[in-house]
């Protein structure tokens, strides 16, 4: 007969459950604790990632800021700019594109003036519009300027007067010159009177008569015009000639020429 044995159980130790215990929640503790490191180092990366790739909000800053100060230089030249002598001094910051692109903005904008020069582009700081109090103080000089001015003329006026004005002397000499000048001058119209007597009588006290045979010859002047331009198209009107040609040809003296 044959007997089993039954097979005792053991039962672990408090001490053992313990130390399994303890085990177990210091395995915990240690993920936790990489979770936590493998966490900040990718908190680390992105941060420099971030650093390395500036945002476009960033670099949209730093382009107003080169606008401005470009801006600024040139508002604050009192000379025009060419193209070159920017390039010169602001090509390492922009770039030949971007500055181009930058002064065409600013242009566009009314910040700055641009005028071309043969192929040359000139670049001019914009003269603000002047303020109310500005216009009115120009006013006043200038009507302050213009009143002097006036007030100079008359001056220089009279001390020309007085700077002309002739001693006693030289009034004399002056009286004597005037005297004989006259003197000459009657001469010549006793001479031309005496030459046209029979054109003009100077003893006629009938002024209608006089004006009526000025009238008659001016007339008569007229017609004989008239008929010697007549007969000069006539002899023209086939010929290839003009009548500055034909009366070169024609060999009209000089007197004559201005009545065709």
């Amino acid at each position: 007969m044959s007997t089993k044995k039954k097979s005792k159980t053991t039962k672990p130790s408090k001490s053992n459950t313990n130390k399994k215990n303890e085990t177990t929640e210091e395995l915990h503790t240690q993920e936790y604790a990489d979770s936590n490191i493998s966490d900040d180092e990718n908190e680390s990366v992105e941060n420099i990632k971030i650093r390395k790739t500036p945002s476009k909000s960033s670099k949209q800053s730093k382009s107003s800021a080169d606008i401005n100060i470009l801006k600024t230089y040139i508002q604050s030249s009192i000379r025009p700019l060419g193209t070159t002598e920017l390039t010169n001094i602001f090509g390492k910051t922009f770039g030949k594109k971007q500055l181009k692109e930058s002064l065409d903005k600013l242009v566009n904008n009314g910040d700055i003036i641009i005028k071309m020069y043969k192929k040359s582009c000139i670049y001019f700081r914009k003269i603000q519009d002047t303020d109310e109090e500005t216009k009115k103080e120009y006013e006043e000089i200038r009507n302050t300027i213009i009143e002097k001015t006036k007030i100079k003329q008359q001056l220089n006026n009279k001390l020309n007067n007085i700077l002309n004005t002739l001693d006693d002397k030289e009034a004399e000499e002056k009286i004597e010159k005037l005297k004989i000048e006259v003197s000459n001058l009657e001469e010549e119209l006793n001479k031309e009177i005496e030459e046209n007597k029979e054109m003009v009588d100077t003893n006629e006290d009938d002024p209608d008569k006089i004006m009526k045979e000025y009238k008659y010859l001016t007339n008569l002047f007229k017609e004989r015009k008239r008929k010697l331009k007549e007969m000069v198209d006539t002899l023209t009107e086939g010929l290839d000639i003009k009548a500055k040609q034909f009366k070169e040809d024609a060999d009209i003296d000089e007197e004559y020429k201005d009545l065709i």
